[in-house]
């Protein structure tokens, strides 16, 4: 984390990932799994 200063789109993407990752597609909160994990990256995948 030491090794470069983070751009700002970095910094809105994690906070994104940190609220997706913490709230399911119906607005339900979930305990971080596998299965949010995936369906994560596919959500990543399709923003860039």
């Amino acid at each position: 984390m030491t090794s470069k200063p983070r751009t700002f789109i970095e910094t809105l993407e994690q906070k994104f990932n940190a609220i997706a990752d913490s709230v399911d597609d119906d607005g339900v909160d979930y305990p971080q799994s596998t299965k949010r994990r995936s369906r994560l990256k596919k959500r990543k995948s399709s923003i860039s």
